[in-house]
């Protein structure tokens, strides 16, 4: 009918008008009702404002009330059709979800005093179809009408949100628990959990790690925070396959509840757990390098003592060099990606999120900006799409970097082998000279000379089965070098082409600042020229 106002004839366009005005009637009617008390009576689903019914509780906002853009007259543009949607939406929201809250989670805790205030705006109960076509003064009235509808609902909306729900304060317990910003925490957790993640998955049981996790709380500086926060913290076992250990199967988990999981829905917590799945592998071998460094210092003279008179490549005191320069390559390497992480990416995107948290003025422009922060932390983390497992996917920038962390972890326990069996060693030949020194106290020979000879046969073969057993060994640590080296200069390049942005590029450059990677790569080349022409030259002779 409103296609008629068009109409040449002034006669018909007066019909058309009154026409309308009394058609409208019911139509402007339900408008001031759903804007005013969420009200919507549409038995017939003429209004363009559609519920939907079974919407999972963590979509109410998105999916509970919806467009019928078929059934948006002509004389409502569509940016004020959206508008209207939204009052309606955030009074419901308020009603719904907020009113249903609760201080703490699982119906733990006082319930949450919400004072709505009174939205009385004035001109929204006597909307007429004159106050979209007659006049510029009042053509423009429905829509100052839901403007200041909006700003009211929307400003006691996202009070609430900031101060009842106090929605950064759970942010910021994401970032430091799931996203492991917390050091002291993540340390003292993964010093915790070593023995018991070390089992096989089948062996590890969730109540066991729970109380690993209160024990972490209480003995670093999370034990103080807020109680609501911590009550929310808790242990997820993921699905374990064979062979899988409980380093494999182990992740924190967050519980949130009504109307945080709104914006900390279902789909933003598994993303939190793709990061903390990735971070927790970086935590878990840069703590692996430490042990191994704090196990080589503490055993350093003893170590070195047992390496006296060694020389050439298949002894111990080779073998101990070798690892240490190879250990330093793997930590030049962990301590810098853990310093991109940390700093270039979490801390600049939760910059970024705190800024526009503040700006925020509905609770759409809020969903948004923590899914920037999220995106943001995805992209920054080199985690590529999100169709890909945080630590199943074998391609990308990701996929390199869990084939380095699998080999510092294969480096650390060779390590630890090599400590412990020369430790032995070095104990056995201790143990030998105490007993010839109380022998010698008693006034006996220390050893006959029968003794003597068989000892030193003994010890003969002992070193020679040792000495082949350095020699591979060694030989094994010249392998994870050079493969080591190889995966950096694969991740450099991935880098260089997937990642376009600044961190990204000044990660690689920290990698590699003093060009010893790219030097060893041009070796390399020339070495693998140089024996393609000579067996060239050889083919052609």
């Amino acid at each position: 009918i409103n296609t008629y106002l068009r109409h040449g004839d002034p006669g018909v366009v007066r019909f058309v008008r009154n026409v309308l005005k009394s058609a409208s009637v019911p139509f402007f009617k339900q408008v001031g009702q759903w804007m005013s008390a969420a009200e919507l009576k549409d038995p017939f689903q003429e209004f363009f404002v559609v519920a939907k019914k079974s919407v999972p509780a963590d979509r109410l906002w998105q999916d509970r009330y919806v467009l019928n853009w078929q059934m948006v007259p002509s004389f409502i543009h569509k940016s004020l059709a959206a508008r209207i949607l939204q009052v309606g939406k955030s009074i419901n929201f308020i009603h719904k979800c907020c009113r249903k809250a609760r201080r703490g989670i699982q119906g733990e805790g006082k319930e949450v005093d919400i004072e709505i205030a009174d939205l009385k705006i004035e001109g929204l109960e006597d909307l007429s179809f004159a106050d979209v076509v007659e006049g510029a003064g009042r053509r423009d009235k429905l829509r100052r009408v839901v403007d200041r509808a909006a700003d009211a609902i929307n400003s006691q909306l996202m009070g609430m949100m900031r101060d009842s729900f106090q929605v950064r304060k759970h942010c910021m317990a994401l970032k430091k628990y799931l996203l492991l910003g917390q050091g002291d925490f993540a340390t003292r957790l993964l010093d915790l959990l070593d023995d018991e993640l070390s089992e096989p998955a089948t062996k590890v049981f969730r109540h066991n790690l729970v109380s690993v996790l209160k024990a972490a709380i209480q003995q670093t500086n999370a034990q103080f925070e807020d109680p609501d926060v911590l009550k929310r913290l808790d242990v997820r076992l993921l699905r374990s396959v064979q062979r899988d250990s409980g380093w494999d199967v182990f992740s924190l988990d967050y519980h949130i509840d009504l109307p945080l999981n709104v914006v900390l829905n279902k789909n933003a917590i598994d993303r939190y757990l793709r990061v903390f799945s990735f971070l927790w592998r970086l935590r878990r071998v840069d703590h692996c390098l430490v042990k191994c460094w704090s196990m080589y210092v503490a055993n350093s003279n003893a170590l070195w003592r047992a390496t006296q008179g060694d020389g050439g490549v298949g002894t111990l005191g080779a073998v101990l060099k070798k690892g240490y320069l190879v250990r330093n390559e793997m930590s030049h390497f962990v301590s810098n990606l853990t310093s991109y992480m940390m700093f270039e990416v979490l801390e600049c995107a939760w910059a970024d999120f705190d800024i526009n948290l503040n700006k925020a003025k509905d609770l759409d422009e809020l969903i948004n900006a923590h899914e920037q922060y999220l995106a943001q932390i995805l992209s920054g983390a080199l985690m590529g799409s999100e169709k890909e497992d945080g630590l199943t996917s074998d391609g990308g920038v990701l996929g390199e970097l869990n084939k380095m962390f699998d080999l510092i972890l294969k480096f650390v326990k060779l390590q630890e082998h090599v400590y412990d069996a020369a430790l032995v060693d070095l104990k056995t030949v201790q143990d030998e000279k105490l007993e010839v020194y109380k022998r010698q106290q008693k006034g006996e020979w220390g050893k006959s000379a029968k003794q003597a000879i068989q000892g030193d046969q003994k010890r003969s073969d002992h070193l020679s089965r040792r000495k082949k057993v350095y020699e591979q060994v060694y030989d094994r640590l010249l392998s994870l070098e050079e493969t080591f080296a190889h995966l950096l200069t694969g991740l450099r390049s991935r880098l260089s082409a997937e990642h376009s942005s600044s961190d990204a590029q000044f990660l690689d450059v920290r990698l590699d600042f003093n060009e010893f990677y790219e030097e060893k790569r041009k070796k390399e080349s020339r070495l693998q020229r140089d024996r393609e022409i000579g067996a060239y030259a050889s083919s052609t002779i």
